[in-house]
């Protein structure tokens, strides 16, 4: 004798489609919050690399980089470069402080890189006896 169980076929039908949309929805959720902190890394990564190349040029030729060209290079990133002399042990340095932000949906990515640069002259030295 055989008893047919379409009711329970039914139920487990239903509760499978429910789980199944559930972990859809958690999945869906965690990539969208993956997809906007990665957003926010990359910025975070165009702010470091902005700031980085505005100390390194101030390192190789005394000044920061022109503002068209740092547009060009990073559009979203808005960059500032301070200096001022080095006090105390670093007598005779100049401290160079390189910000960038970025904004990021809501939020905003902000580095500051900070330098001490030697102040020495432009152009060619020459030994002394040569």
């Amino acid at each position: 004798m055989r008893h047919h169980r379409n009711g329970w076929m039914l139920i487990e039908l239903l509760v499978s489609a429910g789980l199944l949309g559930t972990l859809i929805a958690v999945w869906a959720v965690t990539q969208t919050q993956a997809g906007q902190w990665n957003q926010y890394e990359l910025a975070r990564e165009h702010c470091v690399a902005a700031a980085g190349a505005q100390l390194d040029n101030y390192t190789a030729v005394g000044k920061a980089m022109a503002d068209d060209e740092c547009k060009r290079l990073w559009p979203d990133v808005s960059l500032q470069v301070e200096t001022s002399a080095g006090k105390g042990d670093w007598e005779g340095l100049t401290l160079v402080s390189a910000k960038a932000t970025a904004k990021v949906g809501s939020r905003s990515a902000k580095v500051e890189l900070v330098r001490y640069v030697a102040t020495r002259p432009l152009g060619p030295t020459t030994r002394e006896g040569q």
